[in-house]
């Protein structure tokens, strides 16, 4: 028992010299791991892509603030139209014979007012020079008054009546293309139900919503080619802008919206669809894995 007992001491004195020197000798790291540096894997380069159709900038259905039967269009469809630009006009028989008596009603009542002036100026004099008596004055300042009232309340119901005319006239609320009309000419319309387009396709935008995995890495002013998906000149890349992206995700989907621009030419009209494809960044995480830690182990510090 007791060359039994000697010999397990002195195999527990071995093994523990063993360790002291295992651990002088891989720099205090008894498995042979350099923990000071983080292990890196570096994965092979993914990419995402987003396809959504090209649109015009600015897509505008026009319409009347009044109902009523649409008389006649003063733009064919494809005519370019100014921002302002009458399109279509409903009936306006009424509202012209209002704006026409509203206009007569001003023409009585200035001529009134500058009677009333006339003869305000003559009383002041002669009440200054105290041939007329107070009352008389009075009289006439009052008279006076009261038709300055009626030019101003003349004038308001003229307003009114152009603003009514106003609202039988449909315009072009943008500078760009009548695009099409929705309404035929002899039609009633109901008040502010659209009766055409107008579009701005100068410019075209791409509306793409991304995956979460791009949040931060996509910035309003960034530069980026979208290919053509359809079209005559299908696979041909163009530039697009970024001019908008959604501070938050959709927490429904966990998607961001993102908006991009792109200037139209032959090759590049509304309508088409296009590709956005969008690399991934480089991913470096701290990697625990046996495979890397025997790598490790057989780095020795100096």
């Amino acid at each position: 028992m007791t060359s039994f007992k000697k010999g397990i001491m002195v195999f527990f004195f071995i093994f523990s010299i063993g360790r002291l020197w295992a651990q002088d000798d891989l720099g205090g790291n008894l498995l042979g791991i350099n923990m000071a540096d983080p292990v890196t894997e570096n994965f092979p380069e993914e990419r995402s892509s987003y396809r959504a159709i090209l649109l015009p900038v600015e897509d505008v259905r026009i319409s009347a603030k009044a109902a009523g039967i649409l008389e006649k269009f003063f733009f064919e469809e494809g005519a370019y139209v100014k921002k302002g630009d009458i399109i279509a006009q409903l009936n306006t028989e009424d509202e012209r014979a209002e704006m026409a008596r509203a206009e007569a009603e001003v023409t009585v009542c200035q001529a009134e007012l500058e009677k009333a002036q006339m003869e305000y100026k003559r009383i002041e004099n002669l009440y200054k020079e105290e041939v007329i008596s107070p009352k008389q004055y009075e009289e006439t300042k009052y008279q006076l008054q009261m038709a300055q009232g009626k030019f101003k309340e003349a004038t308001a119901l003229l307003e009114g009546a152009k603003n009514r005319l106003e609202s039988k006239m449909i315009r072009s609320p943008i500078e760009g293309i009548f695009f099409k009309k929705l309404r035929n000419v002899g039609e009633s319309v109901e008040r502010l139900e659209p009766v055409g387009r107008v579009v701005n396709a100068s410019e075209l935008q791409m509306v793409i919503y991304c995956d979460s995995k791009h949040f931060g890495q996509i910035h309003p002013k960034d530069k980026y080619f979208v290919e053509l998906v359809d079209g005559p000149y299908a696979g041909e890349k163009v530039e697009a802008t970024v001019i908008h992206v959604d501070p938050i995700l959709d927490p429904a989907s966990g998607t961001f919206r993102v908006k991009l621009v792109i200037n139209s030419s032959s090759k590049v009209v509304a309508g088409l669809s296009a590709e956005l494809v969008i690399p991934e960044l480089e991913r470096k995480v701290l990697s625990n894995s046996p495979t890397v830690i025997g790598l490790n182990a057989a780095k020795k510090n100096p």
